[in-house]
C-alpha cells in the first residue's frame, strides 16, 4: 500500500515501465489557403437571390395566383367562394363571442348589484341613481361608460344597455332578452 501511495503522491513509478509517447500532429493539420475571387462572387450572388427570394414572395404568389385565375376561371370562382364563407364564418364566431360577452358581463352586473342595496336601487331606476351619485352605466358588450350614443333595453324584466357599436354588432337585438331595439329613437320595440 504504500508503494501505491509513494506511487501516486510522491516520486511517481520507481521501475522501468515508462513509455515514450512521440505524436506526430503536423500530419492531421490541414493546410490553409486563400479562396478564389470567383467563391466570394458566386456566394453573393446566392445571398443576393436569397434576399430577393424573400422580399418578393408575396408578389410571386399573387401573380401565380392571377395566372391560375386566368387559364382556370371556375376555379378561382369556387376560391372566392371559399374565402367568402369562412369570413361568414368567422363573422358568426364573432358575434357569438360577443353575445356570450353581453351574458357573461351582465351576470356580473348582476351579483355586484346584489352585494348592496343602493346598487340595486341604482340599477332600477334613473333617478336613484341621480340621487344616489351614480349616474352612468356601462355597455355589457365593451363596458365603456353611458354617453350619447347610448341604447337601453326597454324591456321591464331586462336592463340590457348597449354602446352603438356593440349593438350594430349584435343586429340591433338584446342578447339578453331577444326583443329588437330601434336604434333611431334609442327604446325597445316589442314584437
Amino acid at each position: 500500500m504504500a508503494d501505491f501511495a509513494r506511487n501516486l503522491y510522491g516520486e511517481g513509478p520507481q521501475d522501468s515501465n515508462t513509455y515514450e509517447i512521440q505524436s506526430q500532429a503536423q500530419k492531421c493539420i490541414p493546410k490553409p489557403f486563400k479562396p478564389e475571387d470567383n467563391t466570394a462572387i458566386i456566394i453573393g450572388v446566392l445571398y443576393g437571390v436569397i434576399i430577393l427570394t424573400v422580399l418578393f414572395q408575396a408578389y410571386a404568389l399573387r401573380l401565380r395566383r392571377w395566372i391560375a385565375s386566368y387559364y382556370y376561371p371556375e376555379r378561382e370562382q369556387a376560391r372566392t367562394m371559399y374565402l367568402y364563407n369562412k369570413t361568414l364564418r368567422k363573422r358568426r364566431t364573432l358575434w357569438s363571442m360577443l353575445k356570450q360577452t353581453i351574458k357573461e358581463n351582465r351576470r356580473e352586473q348582476v351579483a355586484v348589484e346584489r352585494i348592496s342595496f343602493r346598487s340595486w336601487l341604482a340599477a332600477q331606476n334613473k333617478f336613484c341613481r341621480i340621487i344616489l351619485g351614480n349616474t352612468s352605466r356601462v355597455c355589457l358588450g365593451c363596458a365603456t361608460e353611458e354617453n350619447k350614443s347610448f341604447y337601453i333595453c326597454d324591456n321591464t324584466r331586462c336592463s340590457g344597455a348597449y354602446c352603438g357599436e356593440c349593438l350594430e354588432q349584435v343586429d340591433s337585438v338584446c342578447a339578453l332578452c331577444g326583443d329588437p331595439i330601434d336604434i333611431e329613437s334609442g327604446v325597445n320595440t316589442r314584437i
